[in-house]
This record gives C-alpha cells, sequence and structure tokens, in this order.
C-alpha cells in the first residue's frame, strides 16, 4: 500500500549484538511465524559496516510503529540488544546521512525514537522511561539530533 503522507521518520534498532546482519535477515524475521507481515516492516537497514540497506520500498507503508506506520518512513540500526547503545561510528555517519536526506525531501519531518511513539500513561506531556513499551533504539534520538545541531521539539 502506497504511504500518502510522510510526518515522522522512525528510527529502530534491530534488538541485536553485533552480528552483522542486514536487510535478508530481518526480513526473513519479519515474514515468518509469528509476524507473518508481507515484507521487513523498515524501508532502510544500516549494517555494523555503515552500509545502508534499502528495505521495503521508500513509497510504501512500513510495519514498524504501530498506528503512525501510515505517516512515517523507518530506519534500523543493527544492534541495541537489550537497550545497549552498541552502534559504531560507521553507523552514526550513514544516519546523519538518512537524516539529511530525510529533512531535504521532506522540510518538516520530526525524528523519533521507537520508544517515543509509546504512549504518556500518567497523561503529564512527557513520555518517560517507566512508560517506554521498547526500549528501541537503545539511544535517545532528542539529544543525537540536538548534538547535530537539529534538536525536534
Amino acid at each position: 500500500m502506497k504511504r500518502l503522507s510522510t510526518k515522522y521518520l522512525a528510527i529502530h534498532c534491530s534488538a541485536t549484538d553485533d552480528e552483522d546482519i542486514g536487510v535478508k535477515e530481518i526480513k526473513e524475521w519479519h515474514t515468518s511465524p509469528p509476524r507473518n507481515w508481507l515484507d521487513i516492516g523498515y524501508h532502510f537497514v544500516i549494517r555494523r559496516s555503515g552500509l545502508l540497506e534499502v528495505g521495503r520500498p521508500f513509497y510504501e507503508v512500513g510495519a514498524h510503529v504501530k498506528g503512525f506506520n501510515m505517516e512515517s518512513l523507518a530506519v534500523c540500526l543493527v544492534g541495541g540488544k537489550g537497550g545497549v547503545n552498541n552502534f559504531t561510528k560507521k553507523q552514526w555517519e550513514t544516519l546523519d546521512q538518512v537524516i539529511w536526506i530525510a529533512k531535504v525531501i521532506y522540510p518538516d519531518i520530526i525524528i523519533k525514537g521507537h520508544r517515543e511513539f509509546s504512549k504518556d500513561v500518567n497523561h503529564d506531556g512527557v513520555i518517560t522511561p517507566d512508560e517506554w513499551y521498547k526500549l528501541c533504539p537503545s539511544f535517545d534520538v532528542q539529544d543525537f539530533l540536538h548534538k547535530r545541531g537539529e534538536f525536534e521539539e
């Protein structure tokens, strides 16, 4: 199904150690039981080497953040098992390029980590760690954006 709008870039992790996996392996996880999805959920995967692989076609609806798939692109960094930020320098460089390209194509895109899409359970206007339904992407995306000079509110 074609994505009709793009409001978000959702950043994910594969929740793996330092294995060298990519689109092929993640697609197998996503298309096998219990998920049985039609394709890999992410549009892009950044391997440990920093290589950017294309997953689900760019213009299609992904399968990565329930309730937000119709209006978001997804990039997955390989690593991040158990909430540990074990990403490589090359992965950070590639993520920076993906964000830059997304901002060129969609100037108003909002960049968030998967866990930032959690519900504000106590309705205080802030999604805190005790409200995260996932640790993904295993780092603070807003801090990363702030350090690169593109803080998102």
